[in-house]
């Protein structure tokens, strides 16, 4: 139900009212309209006045009970503080600074170790950078080393080869040597045959009017080669 009163208007439930069905209905039709709360037909003298709704069986309060402890008014309590309550207020108080200068210390504390955290992680990019360009500067001396690793190789392979052709013309040139030397040994031999019939002829006691020319002729067979060597050798015999 809602106050009819302009300056209320307030509305309450028909329970908290205690109207019965009667009742109810008789306030809901054109008496209804014109229905009055109990705080306002409290300030209206008392008289005959028959919209007054009468009391049922159960007496309900005009105000509701609020316990002690509720504030029902707008603002602060209604009664002055005891000495109690300023006790608790005061201990509140110190609890509540005390948290706050916790807190606040654990914050500077945390700003401090953010801090040195920072620094930290700048010196290790630094030191990551120097290990970065030091990285680099032995991929380079890594590249480099593999390249003369290669030439090495290259000039091994070189080396081999040229050892291989050197082998190659010796062996050639000791089989050209060979049959010089049996020259060699085959014409030491037709001169020391020739100093013989020098000597021969020496002995001979007979004045020569020309020089004895003695020619002589050897064949060597040396490697399916025939070689003609012809030894003169002019001796001039003296008269004894």
């Amino acid at each position: 139900m809602q106050c009819s009163e302009k300056n209320c208007g307030k509305s309450y439930h028909l329970a908290c009212l205690g109207l019965g069905k009667e009742k109810l209905e008789a306030t809901t039709g054109e008496s209804g309209s014109k229905w009055l709360c109990p705080e306002c037909t409290s300030i209206i003298p008392k008289g005959g006045n028959l919209n007054t709704p009468v009391r049922g069986p159960k007496q309900v309060n005009k105000e509701p009970v609020t316990p002690s402890y509720v504030n029902i008014k707008r603002g602060g309590g209604g009664g002055p503080t005891t000495v109690d309550s300023i006790v608790v207020e005061n201990e509140i108080l110190k609890e509540l600074r005390a948290l706050r200068y916790d807190f606040n210390c654990r914050l500077d504390r945390q700003a401090k170790e953010y801090d040195l955290l920072q620094k930290r992680f700048v010196v290790t990019e630094n030191e990551l950078q120097k290990v970065q360009k030091i990285l680099e500067v032995v991929q380079e001396k890594v590249n480099k080393i593999d390249l003369l690793e290669a030439n090495i190789k290259i000039l091994e392979k070189k080396k081999e080869e040229l050892e291989s052709i050197c082998n190659m013309e010796k062996s050639q040139q000791s089989a050209v040597q060979q049959p010089e030397k049996s020259v060699l040994t085959f014409a030491n031999v037709a001169k020391k045959q020739t100093q013989k019939k020098a000597a021969d002829n020496k002995s001979v006691a007979m004045k020569p009017t020309e020089p004895i020319v003695h020619k002589q002729c050897i064949v060597i067979d040396s490697q399916n080669d025939l070689t003609d060597i012809t030894i003169q050798k002019e001796n001039k015999m003296e008269t004894k």
